[in-house]
């Protein structure tokens, strides 16, 4: 109970933080770059570190292979566990994740500025068998660009609404520090004096 009530927290200051929140990371943007960089999702853990992964390093990871439906259709998914990209860059599931480290979320957000938060206790393989990926490929092919480079799918789901796409970046957030700077804003949401 107390799980999903740290992560309905989350969610509404999730939304509500602002594009300079410096304590949440850089927001995600919509602005085009450029030139086009190759596909990758930034990581942001706990400690505020930056690890961008590579599509490359992405696809030498454990594979998985899903059969589910999107919006009534059979698909197959391919991409990797969620815990493992995590894994991959330091964040610590199992044993190490109890006591205070229970309320610690994953907000996962889309080109267009698109989040939702999993707790991670929801994902770690040694407390759930609840599969969550980040996936790559449909039906043998790589994502379009209305759906990739990357998505988050999360199979069984009644409803799809946190299967993210355009997945950009994933932050790892322990809610207490972001319960901390909801208590410091005030009810517009800015900084209070």
């Amino acid at each position: 109970m107390q799980i999903v009530l740290f992560t309905l927290a989350a969610v509404s200051i999730a939304f509500q933080s602002g594009p300079t929140e410096p304590s949440i990371g850089v927001p995600a943007t919509t602005e085009p770059s450029k030139a086009k960089a190759a596909p990758a999702i930034t990581v942001i853990d706990e400690a505020g570190k930056t690890h961008d992964v590579a599509a490359t390093d992405i696809s030498r990871m454990p594979r998985q292979k899903i059969k589910t439906k999107d919006r009534q259709t059979e698909v197959e998914f391919e991409g990797v566990m969620l815990v493992d990209l995590l894994k991959s860059q330091g964040v610590a599931f199992g044993n190490d994740l109890r006591g205070a480290r229970a309320a610690t979320v994953a907000v996962c957000e889309a080109a267009d500025g698109y989040r939702v938060p999993l707790a991670l206790l929801e994902f770690d393989p040694e407390t759930n068998e609840k599969m969550v990926l980040i996936v790559d490929r449909r039906d043998g092919k790589p994502l379009d660009e209305k759906e990739g480079p990357f998505r988050l799918v999360i199979p069984g789901e009644k409803r799809p609404i946190r299967w993210v796409r355009m997945v950009q970046t994933i932050r790892v957030v322990y809610l207490k520090d972001l319960l901390k700077l909801h208590s410091q804003r005030g009810t517009d949401g800015q900084q209070s004096k």
